[in-house]
């Protein structure tokens, strides 16, 4: 029994030994360049939504094959922004509840 809990214990400290130490700023710089990036692909969707809205004004009616095109990829951005504001959301709730404004580069 000796022998196994000696064995036990020398892979556990070797194994902390080489585990990455990752500090709580690294981890609050990771979640707020995540934020601000999904930030900008949010503004990029919505942009390329609000342009599919206005290619609606320049379509006749008679074009229902060209409308729902239209409409479908408009819809189609619209989920994708959707997607990255459900994820911006839970990392911002990270970001805060870390208390990461406490590690801010203050540029």
């Amino acid at each position: 029994m000796k022998y196994i809990i000696t064995i036990l214990l020398a892979l556990f400290i070797s194994s902390n030994a080489n585990a990455n130490d990752y500090s709580i700023k690294d981890v609050c710089k990771y979640i707020e360049d995540r934020v601000t990036s999904n930030y900008g692909m949010v503004v990029m969707h919505d942009e390329w939504a609000d342009r599919e809205l206005e290619k609606f004004k320049d379509i006749k009616e008679e074009d229902e094959e060209l409308l729902e095109e239209t409409s479908n990829r408009r819809n189609k951005y619209i989920k994708i922004s959707d997607i990255f504001k459900k994820s911006m959301d839970k990392e911002s709730k990270t970001y805060h509840y870390l208390d990461c404004s406490d590690f801010r580069d203050d540029k």
